[in-house]
């Protein structure tokens, strides 16, 4: 993954725990990973997330892996159709 996207992906699954208030040693330990290799995940430091770890964490979260990209994903502009 390209280092920009993976901060994006680390950004989102970070703003994930916080607004599910949970600390990062929970979440770890749900996904199966050590609370440091979330922490550098978080942090845009993981150089590679693995879709298996990408998986577990979201799922932890009650998504799916789908769901944390499509999250980061720039939204197309709105267009007015009706106007000429």
């Amino acid at each position: 993954m390209e280092d920009s996207y993976v901060k994006r992906v680390g950004m989102e699954l970070k703003v994930l725990r916080v607004r599910s208030r949970m600390l990062a040693r929970d979440v770890a330990k749900a996904a199966g990973i050590h609370p440091m290799s979330l922490s550098k995940i978080e942090r845009g430091v993981q150089k590679d997330i693995g879709v298996e770890t990408l998986t577990r964490i979201a799922a932890v979260y009650g998504l799916k892996a789908s769901d944390v990209i499509s999250a980061i994903e720039p939204k197309p502009a709105a267009t007015d159709e009706g106007e000429p």
